[in-house]
């Protein structure tokens, strides 16, 4: 498979609810193209992974095993705006 991860911000991050207390690799890809070609690259190699917007609740729910976690950090666009709906459509990152 293709290897797509150098090009995308990576860290650690630590949680909680993750079943080590080591820091587990962040992946953040730039775009939604390459969040697309990181999830098919995953799993590909049958690698598991953590979905995450901002990563602020990744200590809620049951305990997780150390995987990296996908970040959509960058992924922060308003998608529609309706107006008279009350209602807006945004990207998983994008912070209230």
């Amino acid at each position: 498979p293709r290897q797509h991860h150098s090009r995308h911000d990576r860290g650690p991050i630590s949680s909680p609810s993750l079943a080590t207390t080591a820091a587990i690799e962040t992946i953040a890809p730039g775009n939604l193209a390459a969040v697309q070609d990181v999830v098919r690259d995953l799993h590909a190699s049958a690698s598991p992974w953590i979905p995450s917007g901002l990563g602020s609740r990744l200590g809620w729910g049951a305990a997780l095993q150390p995987a990296p976690v996908l970040s959509l950090r960058h992924c922060k666009a308003v998608v529609d705006h309706a107006i008279d709906d009350l209602t807006i459509t945004v990207q998983a990152g994008l912070p209230l």
